[in-house]
């Protein structure tokens, strides 16, 4: 069977082959798609029993893979099939107990970057999962490992946004026994690589899979890391945890000064050096509603510190941007007007963010003054750490 590829040199004919790639995968064909790591194949998923029996059952729902030529027998190397997600909040429909530190994971980072490793659903960590049954050649069941990743590329995600149903990329036939899941650079490739399945190819050109996605497995004591391509372990586990953000103006003075005095506060009640912050997964960051990027802190503010070993020098500024503000499970703002700012453009964040003063009083900004105004700053926020800290503890 030879796919039909449909060549995309323009913005209107991708939206012409979206909408019959839509039409395909709705009568249960396997269609090739870019994303922006590379071409990947996907169909849709169907659950094993019907919306009405759902709700009178306690059951979680399973998605079923349609079975074709060349996926793998009982007796060959099984990996997991992929659920493409539309955003990560979409993990919760699909896994129960919920991973908040996965959905986190899929949040804070760009779509596509990360994919996501359920352990197997038959662990007893875990009451129900909606695992992905492979209906194999041999007509027996087998259960396999649960992986996600948030969908990326104009082309995939134009495709979920018409789709009602989930959406599962298959693996390929890489060698005799062994069946991955790669982003591979183009569709001919993808067709090679999938004979007798595709039945339909959207062509846009050749991508760059050089970038491969991070593997990430989550367990009940946390996640690790099983491959991290081109990110660190450590930033992915700092973002595995709670974010705390800070807002003042310009994130020279306050903001910067909350947030190295917050991470040494956390150290010493969690009895660990700041190092080894990240390694339990707690992010503590700062932004400025009105910053560039790159300002060093004010070297008033470095030097206050430094007196009490407190290390300023390495910070530059950067300004609040929406993806921060995803990332944030608290966000302490300076001031009520920076508050009310960061509300007017994201009213949904209103019970994560409050005033780090005292009683949610506003810390002055100290710019322009001399050391005893620096001084006064750093007591006040040293004294609004303290009033939140407890809270804090608890949420990590």
């Amino acid at each position: 069977m030879n796919p039909e590829i449909r060549q995309c040199d323009t913005p209107a004919q991708t939206q012409q082959a979206i909408r019959e790639a839509v039409a395909r995968l709705a009568q249960g064909e396997m269609i090739g798609l870019p994303t922006d790591q590379g071409y990947v194949a996907v169909c849709k998923a169907e659950l094993q029993f019907r919306p009405e029996e759902l709700l009178s059952s306690n059951r979680w729902p399973v998605l079923k893979f349609p079975k074709h030529d060349a996926m793998p027998t009982a007796s060959q190397a099984m990996l997991p099939q992929v659920l493409m997600l539309r955003g990560a909040d979409e993990l919760a429909d699909s896994v129960h107990p919920i991973p908040a530190r996965g959905i986190k994971l899929l949040s804070r980072f760009p779509p596509g970057a990360i994919e996501l490793k359920i352990p197997d659903p038959t662990s007893s960590s875990h009451q129900h999962l909606a695992g992905i049954r492979e209906t194999n050649c041999t007509g027996g069941d087998s259960q396999v490992t649960f992986q996600c990743r948030i969908s990326s590329g104009e082309t995939l995600r134009g495709v979920h946004a018409m789709s009602a149903w989930p959406l599962i990329s298959s693996p390929v036939h890489l060698e005799p026994g062994i069946f991955a899941n790669p982003l591979v650079e183009s569709c001919y490739r993808l067709v090679k690589l999938l004979p007798k399945c595709l039945n339909y190819v959207i062509n846009t050109g050749e991508i760059d899979a050089r970038g491969a996605s991070a593997v990430i497995e989550c367990r009940t004591e946390g996640v690790q890391v099983i491959q991290s391509h081109d990110l660190t372990e450590s930033d992915i586990m700092e973002r595995s945890g709670p974010c705390i953000l800070f807002v003042c103006t310009g994130n020279t003075c306050r903001s910067p000064m909350a947030e190295v005095i917050c991470r040494q506060l956390l150290a010493e009640r969690l009895q660990c050096t700041l190092g080894e912050l990240g390694d339990r997964g707690i992010e503590v960051i700062s932004a400025g509603i009105a910053a560039d990027f790159g300002s060093p802190a004010s070297q008033e503010a470095v030097i206050l510190l430094g007196k009490e070993d407190v290390d300023l020098t390495d910070h530059h500024s950067q300004p609040v941007t929406s993806q921060l503000l995803d990332r944030a499970d608290r966000v302490f703002a300076m001031t009520r007007q920076h508050r009310d700012v960061i509300l007017h453009h994201r009213p949904d964040l209103e019970d994560q963010t409050s005033v780090l003063g005292v009683r949610q009083q506003d810390i002055p900004d100290p710019i322009g003054g001399g050391p005893e105004v620096y001084r006064q700053c750093k007591e006040a926020i040293l004294a609004g750490l303290q009033e939140n800290l407890k809270n804090l503890i608890a949420e990590i």
